[in-house]
């Protein structure tokens, strides 16, 4: 149950691409998996919105050297889980905000994918490499998640869409509930799950 030393959590972005693609590949059935596509531009429009859990390691000579290096330490990152969102202005996730514009102008308004002026996040993925699972790393990298977007203020709502035999596990992380969604998705039934960003608890006396 030990979880792996080295443990990073930062925001993704376009030079992961690969990395996620594989943990995707690794983590989803082929008709549920994110596509190359949107992959890429959910990690170029909203990079703040995607959040990767990595195991690094470190060029130990350098951190052993009796002088400061002059270089990063940090040899390698491996992801080993990852949670992928978009800003959506529907309070839960659509068709509609899963898809990629077919063409992209930064500042347009689309009526498709990321919606800047959303208040709620659409979580699309979430995923632990099979090798790491059983150590609750995806509730570690869910709950930092939610916290670093309450603080920053970046929307009001969290909703995703999860299978029944995962209601509970988001359940145990504060999502509610809210019944079987109109999104088909895959062919699958989904469940809808909400959760509201209480910001009032970071805040300073």
């Amino acid at each position: 149950m030990s979880r792996p030393q080295h443990l990073c959590i930062r925001p993704l972005n376009v030079p992961d691409i690969a990395q996620v693609l594989g943990l995707e590949m690794q983590g989803f059935p082929s008709h549920e998996r994110a596509s190359a596509l949107r992959i890429e531009y959910r990690l170029t429009v909203c990079p703040e919105l995607c959040s990767g859990l990595f195991v690094r390691e470190f060029d130990t000579e350098a951190v052993n050297a009796k002088e400061l290096p002059d270089h990063s330490t940090i040899k390698k990152e491996t992801l080993i889980g990852h949670v992928i969102g978009t800003k959506m202005v529907s309070e839960a996730i659509t068709d509609e905000s899963m898809l990629v514009p077919s063409s992209f102008v930064p500042g347009h308004i689309y009526p498709l994918g990321h919606q800047d002026s959303g208040r709620t996040i659409g979580i699309h993925s979430v995923v632990v490499h099979p090798d790491y699972r059983g150590k609750k790393l995806a509730s570690l990298l869910l709950k930092d998640y939610l916290q670093k977007m309450n603080q920053q203020y970046v929307a009001d709502n969290v909703s995703l869409l999860c299978l029944e035999k995962l209601v509970a596990f988001y359940s145990g992380v504060g999502f509610a509930d809210k019944g079987v969604s109109a999104c088909k998705f895959a062919g699958e039934e989904w469940h809808d799950m909400a959760l509201t960003l209480d910001h009032d608890e970071d805040e300073e006396e």
